[in-house]
């Protein structure tokens, strides 16, 4: 079996899409690829992706990496039934590249992926399906949290990672589904469980640019053991938790 790859740091996806310890819906089988429909070339770790889903709808495609023994997953956007996207394969060799609309795969092709080894920083800023930064709304959020930080100079990124935990504590209300959602959806919502509000916390903070990832720890509480989950970002050349937003 194939094992998740999360930039080396995230969470485990649980049923390929979300976070370790929530279940999450899992995508609908796809049906045979168009690979007509689609485009896809490489340079370096970036591929491009051009495809039609079929139809005029707009709203999110998932986009599926399998190497040789890792797969990642990314949320795009879908644009009246149109993909164009850059996205990062992060390893080198072959990589099966999936675009799947629902329960529908619009294009199944093989790239060759080339360059040297990301750090684990450059990991820890790439969006994926559930902690989707690029997605434009959580794009859009992102960048007018940081632009109304004043603070300057080498403790500007420590502060509009701050505001950003605050921002999600103050306008994202708790609720306890069972199922983790996508940082794009928890945004739209304004509602999310502990997981699903620190996976937008984090997209948030890759959208500015800046290195984050989801820590868990198990915790008990009244003899029943579960997943505490909180944010930590690289700032000042090392790790800090931000705690739960």
């Amino acid at each position: 079996m194939k094992k998740s790859l999360i930039a080396t740091s995230l969470v485990a996806l649980s049923t390929l899409v979300g976070l370790t310890g929530c279940a999450t819906q899992a995508p609908a089988t796809p049906t045979q690829a168009q690979p007509s429909t689609a485009q896809i070339t490489s340079t370096d770790h970036r591929v491009s992706i051009t495809a039609q889903t079929g139809t005029r709808d707009s709203g999110i495609a998932q986009v599926t990496m399998l190497g040789p023994d890792s797969e990642y997953q990314y949320a795009v956007p879908v644009t009246d039934g149109n993909v164009q996207t850059t996205l990062t394969v992060p390893w080198s060799g072959k990589t099966n590249i999936a675009v799947s609309d629902g329960s529908k795969t619009v294009t199944d092709i093989d790239a060759t992926v080339s360059g040297s080894a990301l750090s684990e920083q450059q990991l820890d800023l790439l969006p994926s399906y559930t902690i989707d930064s690029n997605i434009p709304s959580v794009a859009a959020k992102a960048h007018a949290i940081a632009s109304s930080v004043t603070t300057q100079g080498t403790d500007r990124n420590q502060a509009i990672a701050s505001a950003i935990v605050q921002w999600v504590k103050q306008h994202i209300h708790t609720t306890n589904p069972t199922q983790t959602a996508r940082a794009d959806e928890t945004l739209t919502s304004g509602n999310g469980n502990q997981a699903s509000r620190t996976a937008l916390a984090v997209a948030l903070l890759r959208a500015d640019n800046i290195p984050a990832k989801v820590a868990q720890e198990q915790v008990a509480s009244n003899g029943m053991y579960g997943t505490a989950y909180s944010v930590q970002s690289w700032l000042n050349g090392k790790w800090l938790n931000l705690g739960t937003p």
